[in-house]
């Protein structure tokens, strides 16, 4: 029986180790293509989600007004709401068409009045507000998000012709 010393076991165990493991720079290489792999199709399948997207009509400018019967469009997005501000006539009903483009749940609210389902990311709900009567902000309710910039402000004119003119 022979006996191995702790300095022969090593070199057996080294010996064992570099012809069954391949070199560490082909390990980490190898890992690092991985990665970079994956990064690329999560990028990749990122932007075919983003293309897929409906697209919403142009928004109806702040100062454009609004026409009886034409929707405006409004998109919620994470933590703003598009266009900001919109300027009304007073005493129409307010048809807006709004689109949830964010990747969080949003809704847009009226204080004290109507509000629009809670919208997950892509869904679009039509909804109507008004007659509307003085000046308000709709918000999305989410805790947070108001507070985080998701607020539309709606200006009221005075008199229905004097929001007819805002866009002229």
């Amino acid at each position: 029986m022979s006996v191995i010393t702790p300095s022969e076991s090593a070199a057996v165990d080294a010996s064992r180790l570099s012809s069954s493991s391949p070199p560490f720079w082909i390990v980490y290489f190898a890992l690092l293509s991985i990665g970079l792999l994956i990064g690329s199709a999560v990028t990749l399948r990122s932007e075919r989600l983003t293309a897929r997207r409906p697209t919403a009509a142009a928004p109806v400018a702040p100062t454009a007004g609004i026409r009886a019967g034409v929707p405006v469009v409004i998109e919620l997005g994470d933590m703003f709401i598009k266009p900001a501000a919109i300027d009304v006539p007073a005493g129409q009903e307010i048809v807006f068409e709004v689109h949830n483009g964010g990747q969080m749940a949003h809704d847009l609210t009226m204080a004290g009045g109507t509000a629009s389902r809670l919208l997950g990311p892509g869904e679009t709900q039509t909804v109507s507000f008004g007659p509307l009567t003085s000046s308000t902000t709709l918000y999305c309710s989410i805790p947070g998000h108001r507070p985080a910039g998701m607020e539309l402000k709606l200006t009221v004119a005075t008199t229905p012709a004097a929001a007819r003119g805002a866009g002229h």
